[in-house]
């Protein structure tokens, strides 16, 4: 039976641990809404996870970043199931527009160029992701330089940013921070986020439930 630190590969449709979801259910059972939960980062009202829940709920900033901090541990914990590319040469994160919209973000240190990945496409006003990019564009690039102590001639003209174009796309108006965790999941996998499909949100969002819950990710 293989171990699981020796897992070279993220399985995005593994199957939750049974166990978990039992916890998840028997929470439900008695969960307020107002009940404070404790996860692993952070404190967050019980409505935000059983928002989670619901197929048209929303993912607050809270439950993103939450999720985000685990897929960066698991990464520790797991590294041969991260891209080796992008460890030494990328960045990952999510950006929330206005408070409105939440996007992923991949930033390309070799190439210079940040990638937007949006599943919402219309959602956003071309001149709004202007002006959220650019301190980006201008800071990273000066940030380099900072560091790059060898290589006196690194340049500091600001990066370019690049809006993907073929990204599957949500359903309705609330999956937008399922799908920035999803996206970054993959691309820390090297995987193709075009894999994802909005068939398999419903399931994404009670397995990322369970696994906030046990403060623990599966790879």
């Amino acid at each position: 039976m293989r171990k699981l630190s020796d897992l070279d590969v993220y399985d995005p449709y593994r199957e939750v641990d049974p166990s978990k979801v039992d916890d998840l259910n028997k929470w439900m059972e008695v969960a307020s809404t107002s009940d404070l939960v404790p996860l692993h980062h952070c404190d967050v009202e019980a409505k935000c996870l059983l928002d989670l829940l619901n197929k048209d709920g929303w993912l607050i900033r809270e439950i993103v970043n939450e999720a985000l901090y685990h897929i960066r541990d698991r990464a520790l914990k797991f590294p041969k199931s991260v891209s080796t590319r992008l460890l030494h040469l990328g960045l990952l994160f999510s950006a929330n527009l206005s408070n409105q919209h939440t996007e992923s973000v991949k930033i390309d240190l070799e190439d210079r160029t940040i990638f937007i990945f949006d599943s919402l496409k219309s959602h956003v006003r071309k001149a709004e992701l202007e002006a959220f990019m650019k301190p980006l564009q201008v800071v990273i690039p000066i940030l380099m330089k900072l560091h790059v102590k060898c290589d006196d001639s690194y340049s500091t003209e600001k990066f370019k940013f690049v809006k993907m174009k073929e990204v599957p796309q949500q359903h309705n108006g609330s999956d937008c921070g399922i799908f920035t965790v999803k996206y970054i999941e993959f691309l820390q996998a090297n995987m193709d986020v075009c894999a994802i499909r909005p068939e398999y949100i419903p399931m994404w969002r009670k397995k990322l439930a369970a696994e906030l819950l046990a403060w623990h990710f599966e790879p």
